[in-house]
């Protein structure tokens, strides 16, 4: 089935930190065309980054390459990229130069502050938006440093901000025939992640601190995250009827085999965890620590589901890979990289019923796709393609 984005192009200058907004169209069905640097080292970022899309190199600073590249907005519905704002006024590509250009051309900007405002020009990353955005100061544990999330959490979800954005400007698009410029600050979406935190503050001059393996409930920090024998598993004993079947089966189960079970009595529809006393919470989580840990994740994802006890394996990579549900739902996909054979990788951000929202499979090497663009979008010869690569424009 065709995608929702079929027939349209997208140029894709991003670094690591906005590629992700490509591959978004890009499973949309969009024709994205990844531009980088002639000469650029291959990692698996850049790797990654270029999955579901042609390869072509162009180097910015050959007034050449500024042709070209203009010749190509003419011809293209959307523009990603990731430089400082002022980088591509100074190569007289700013927006609204390449809006004269196309005037339908949604030029997307994802930046770590943000196109205006006193830090626009900072440089940032992944550890500055958590630290900016509010984010680092709420993990870890309340006795230790915050510690970064796993990953670029925040970068991810601006990728996600700034492909929405993208759409919302297409839609407008179809009804006024104009493009506009999408100014995604990774800052201001760390700081959007961090509602609960800010609203707490204005609400009762509370701040959210870190808590580590707990949660707060109330006045209440409860335990959730629990060492298994071969990893770690989330469960959180839950208030009142809603929880009493699933308290009732892991207090059966640690009677079962022996454990001592200082919850044997309890009724769990009146259980309610932000009224519990420290010290029985700190009784009762010693012996669910102690159960836990002589069991492995196949028992919990297994017995453990089949009695009800709502625990969750913390999958690392291999679990992931070899998960049987997302297996089911064909989400893990085998994609070749160039010269390093298969990889297994997830496969789409969303489902749709009517058309198919999946990630190309290629992965090309650096600049694969030069001779196919040039060629066919600005109708440029092999002689001249030749001349153009000696001189180290593309």
């Amino acid at each position: 089935m065709p995608g929702l984005l079929s027939g349209l192009r997208v140029l894709d200058m991003s670094d690591y930190t906005g590629a992700t907004t490509g591959s978004f169209l890009a499973s949309l069905g969009a024709e994205v065309i990844r531009i980088e640097r002639p000469g650029s080292a291959s990692n698996h970022q850049t790797l990654i980054a270029r999955r579901g899309k042609k390869s072509i190199t162009l180097n910015l600073d050959d007034r050449n390459a500024i042709a070209l590249f203009k010749g190509l907005i003419k011809k293209s519905d959307f523009l990603i990229e990731t430089f400082r704002p002022g980088f591509l006024k100074s190569k007289g590509l700013s927006y609204e130069e390449l809006s004269t250009i196309n005037p339908q051309l949604i030029h997307v900007s994802i930046t770590p502050f943000g196109q205006t405002g006193p830090y626009s020009q900072f440089l940032g990353g992944e550890l500055v938006a958590s630290a900016m955005g509010g984010t680092l100061a709420t993990c870890g544990y309340p006795d230790d440093t915050p510690v970064l999330e796993a990953l670029d959490a925040c970068s991810f979800h601006a990728c996600s901000a700034a492909a929405m954005g993208a759409m919302f400007a297409h839609r407008d698009r179809g009804l006024t025939g104009l493009g506009q410029h999408i100014d995604c600050s990774i800052q201001e979406v760390a700081a959007s992640r961090n509602t609960n935190n800010l609203l707490s503050y204005q609400f009762d001059k509370r701040k959210l601190e870190r808590a580590g393996n707990k949660v707060r409930f109330g006045v209440a920090t409860v335990r959730v995250v629990w060492e298994l024998a071969d990893g770690y598993c989330f469960h959180s004993l839950m208030t009142g009827k809603f929880g009493a079947p699933a308290n009732s089966a892991l207090s059966r189960w640690m009677t079962e085999e022996g454990y001592e079970n200082p919850m044997a009595d309890v009724n769990w529809d009146t259980y309610d965890r932000s009224a519990l006393p420290a010290d029985t919470r700190l009784i009762w989580e010693t012996a669910i620590a102690a159960f836990f840990k002589s069991k492995t994740k196949a028992q919990i994802r297994n017995e453990g589901h089949q009695r009800g006890i709502r625990a969750t394996v913390a999958n690392d990579p291999t679990d992931v890979m070899n998960d049987d549900h997302l297996n089911a739902r064909d989400f893990i996909r085998s994609v070749e990289m160039p010269n390093a054979g298969a990889i297994q990788l997830p496969d789409y951000f969303v489902r749709l019923s009517n058309s198919d929202f999946r990630n190309p499979a290629n992965i090309p090497s650096l600049g694969k796709d030069n001779t196919e663009v040039f060629s066919q979008l600005l109708d440029i010869g092999a002689s001249e393609l030749a001349n153009l690569h000696a001189k180290g424009v593309i």
